[in-house]
């Protein structure tokens, strides 16, 4: 959509740039929350393998 904006020149209303901004900051906390998730399980299995060599 923003491409469209950009090389067609189309005109977006303040409305639409506003929600043009909450789905892009939607995408961005999903985002977010879902690398956090990613980071978490990765320390849960490290913290893991540590217990498991220790043994």
């Amino acid at each position: 959509m923003l491409i469209s904006v950009v090389v067609y020149n189309h005109k977006l209303t303040a409305g639409q740039w506003i929600g043009t901004g909450i789905v892009f900051a939607g995408i961005s906390v999903e985002a977010w929350v879902k690398r956090k998730d990613v980071h978490a399980k990765r320390v849960a299995q490290e913290k893991e393998k540590a217990k498991i060599k220790g043994l």
